[in-house]
Order: C-alpha cells, then structure tokens, then sequence
C-alpha cells in the first residue's frame, strides 16, 4: 500500500468531542462544525490517486491469499466513502474468539482524518487480536450499520455472543438492528477513565469517585445499587449532571451487577486451548479465563470453570509429574479469586497445593486472608494465620495489619486488642491500624495506651 495511506493512533480534538458526547447526534451546534466536512461530504478524504492505488492493493492481496476480504462503500458518484477488509488471520482467528469483540473509533489517520474502526478480540492468552478493520467517512448510525453488515457477511453471519463499545448513541442504534442476538456491553475502563473530565471540576470530587467506585465495584445486589446511587447523587447534589443521569439510564450495560448473568466471556477459548497439547492448563489460560469471568461479574460460571479446572489440573499433574504442584497456577490464580472476593473458592485451592514450601507461599496466604478480612470471615482468617505458624514460618507483617484493620473494620476493637496481645506483635504497621480505629471510635486513651504499647519495643531495641 502506498506510504500515503497509513493508521495512526493520533486523535484529534474535535473526534475527541465527538466521542465524548456519544456520536454526531449528540454534539452541540458549535463542536458540529469541526467535523461538518465529513458528514456533508460522506466520503473519505483521499488525496488524488490514493482511492485507486487502495483498491488496486486489495485486490493484489486477494489474488495472493483468497481468504483476504474487503468491500468498499461507495457513493452516488462511485467515490469512495467507507472500506472494510480483514485478512486470512483475522478470519482465522475469530473462528475460535467469536465471544467477546470490542469496537473502538478513537483512531485517526494523519493525513485525512479518517476514524480508523477495528474490531478487536482476546485470545487465550489475553493478548488483543484484530478481528477486521474500517475507515470510516462518518460517524452516524447508518454508517456504522455499513461497516456492520460488512464485518458479518466477512465472518459468515456468525455474530458475537458480546460487543464492548464506548458510550456512543449512533454505535448503539446500529449495534441493536444488526447484531440480534449480541449483548451489548459498555467499557467499564472507558467510563471510569472519563470520571476526571467529567467530575473532576466538583468541589468533593475525591469523595464523588470514590462512592461511584465502590458502588461499581462491591454493590452485591441491584437494589444495593441503585439504592447507593441515589444516595450519592442526593449527597453531591448531582442531580443536574447529564453525564451521570445517561450512565445511570444504561446501567444495565456496564455495572458488573446488572450483567453477572450474561455469558461474556470467551469459554470456547479455553475449551479450545485444553485440546492443544501446547496450551493445555498453563496458568496464562486460568488466569485470563478466571480474571475476565470476575471483571464482568459472572460469579457464578467463574466458580463452575475454577471448579473444572482444579479437577483437571489435579489429574493431569498427578499423571505426568506425579505430583498436583505447579507453583506458577496458584501464584497466578489466587490474587484474581481474592479480588473479587471467591475466598471459598481461594481455601479450595490452597488446600489443593498442600503444605507451605518457603516464604513465596506465604503471598498465597496472604491474599487469602486479607480476603476472609474484607468479607467478615475473621475466625477463619486467623485460623490460617495459625496455620502459617504451625508450618514453622512466621506471617508476613502485612496479614497481621491485614486481621487488624478487618476487626477495626466491622468495629470488633475489643478483639483486635485482644489478637494484638495474644499474638505477641511487635511490628508497627498493625498497631498503627489499630490506633487510627481506636482513635476513629474516640477510644482516646486505649489508644495511648496501645501506642506505648508500640514505641517499647523500638525503645528496647527491636
């Protein structure tokens, strides 16, 4: 293809409001104007010779690999106005991650500002892979519904099980006519990414993103969240921010509680990957398959694949090996299950890779009982820290802080007094987790006394 005619990640402002404002039908007269060329003109801007020389390479390499495809979208006049094309690979490739495809138009090319439109999946390995490719003379509904009629009829009609996109209304209209049967979903990362620019001019703008995170993120049931957010848009008097009111309208389309009960996540991948001797049960694959179930808050099809995968892993390591220790699968897996809070999930899998080898397994133990702190399973946490003593090592400073900011918590101080001084503690960072709790609880002077408590030791020379 001639050096003319290249993408670049580069985009501009006025793309950028456009973006920002949900498509072309959402801009307001005076940000219209910096893309009003390409919507009158509904054709790609290409330099002289640059349309020819572009179909004239398409069909150079369709001549060389006849599984290239491409069509060009052309006006009243036969000028070029949309192209579309994915090679062998991409169509390859999405024979085995048809799942979960996301769609960006936030790239540019230099020389024509042209909204560059790929389609990407995920494979296995959690790696982006290019599923097809457009340049785009317009960004309203009608030519998104082109582009997608084009990438269908390129990949047989087989449409994603999901399509992630940006807030994008005209993306929206075309995604709901052509693709059925295809869940819609919007990036989770795009829309927190945005929180600054659009909340960040609020006087208590710290606050503000923090409630909207945790409300996000931990909300367990829909009644919980609509019902928090609410409350945080009656304690910021946010009732007039538009932004905020369209997320809250679309909310079934990106807050992991509203959509834990849609299968978006890329299983095929991994069945696919378990049949390939070269791929089978590496901790790359449990790692992408568990981290994307957890994103999209699909709880539920996340334990059933862990389960699975624990039993095969098992078998398949005793059968080879001997043995079912693979230090590289739990390091890998436990920090993802304990992040989004499967500490039942995280005991099974500890009590499967058995007794302690040396100090690395105690980060094993380390995220597991910080979960059980965070979920009110405290007995439980303790237990293990036992555990890691009975094995001869000593827990890390952090599980220690860890029990005690979980007791301080859930208001337990009485019992982190007590785990303090039974367990005979001499570090800092957990006696400073309980004198910030005794000190938030007004408990003034246990809190002098425990912090003498603390500096005797480092005046005895620990």
């Amino acid at each position: 293809m001639p050096s003319r005619i290249h993408i670049s990640t580069d985009v501009d402002s006025c793309v950028g409001m456009t973006f920002e404002a949900g498509g072309h039908e959402n801009l307001t007269f005076d940000e219209r104007k910096c893309r009003n060329y390409i919507s009158e003109a509904r054709r790609l801007r290409l330099g002289d010779g640059d349309a020819e020389a572009l179909s004239n390479y398409f069909c150079r390499v369709q001549s060389r690999s006849s599984n290239f495809f491409y069509v060009l979208g052309l006006d009243e006049e036969s000028r070029i106005r949309n192209v579309f094309w994915a090679d062998a690979r991409c169509r390859a490739a999405y024979d085995y991650f048809s799942d979960v495809v996301t769609f960006d138009t936030t790239y540019l090319t230099n020389s024509y500002d042209m909204p560059f439109a790929p389609f990407v999946g995920v494979n296995h390995h959690g790696q982006s892979i290019l599923l097809g490719c457009g340049l785009l003379s317009s960004e309203d509904s009608e030519t998104f519904k082109w582009l997608f009629k084009s990438w269908l009829t390129c990949m047989l009609g087989r449409a994603p099980k999901a399509i992630i996109t940006d807030q994008c209304r005209a993306m929206a209209i075309a995604i709901e006519e052509i693709f059925l049967d295809s869940h819609h979903r919007l990036c989770l990362w795009h829309i927190m990414k945005k929180l600054p620019a659009k909340l960040g001019g609020h006087a208590q703008y710290k606050l503000i993103k923090k409630q909207l995170k945790n409300i996000v993120y931990n909300s367990l049931t829909i009644d919980e969240c609509d019902e928090n957010w609410m409350k945080m848009i009656e304690d910021f008097n946010l009732e007039n921010n538009d932004w905020l009111k369209s997320l809250y309208e679309q909310r079934n389309r990106w807050i992991p509680v509203y959509v834990k009960d849609k299968f978006w996540v890329a299983l095929k991948a991994f069945k696919w990957a378990s049949t390939q001797r070269r791929f089978q049960h590496t901790a790359e694959t449990y790692a992408c398959m568990i981290l994307r179930l957890g994103l999209v808050g699909n709880i539920e099809e996340m334990e059933i694949l862990l389960n699975e995968m624990i039993k095969e892993v098992e078998a398949l390591l005793m059968l080879e090996f001997g043995c079912t220790h693979l230090p590289d699968f739990y390091y890998n897996v436990m920090p993802l299950l304990c992040n989004i809070n499967i500490f039942e999930e995280g005991i099974k899998l500890l009590r499967m890779k058995g007794n302690i080898k040396g100090d690395q397994d105690l980060y094993l133990y380390k995220h597991l009982i910080q979960c059980l702190c965070n979920n009110r399973q405290l007995e439980i946490a303790i237990e293990f820290l036992q555990e890691i003593k009975n094995w001869g090592f000593t827990p890390l400073t952090v599980t220690y802080t860890d029990v005690v900011n979980g007791f301080c918590k859930f208001g337990k101080l009485n019992e982190a007094m007590t785990f303090l001084d039974r367990e005979d503690v001499v570090q800092v960072e957990p006696y400073n987790a309980l004198l910030k709790g005794l000190c938030n609880a007004g408990r003034y002077q246990e809190a002098a006394i425990y912090h003498y408590k603390m500096i005797k030791p480092l005046q005895n020379g620990y």
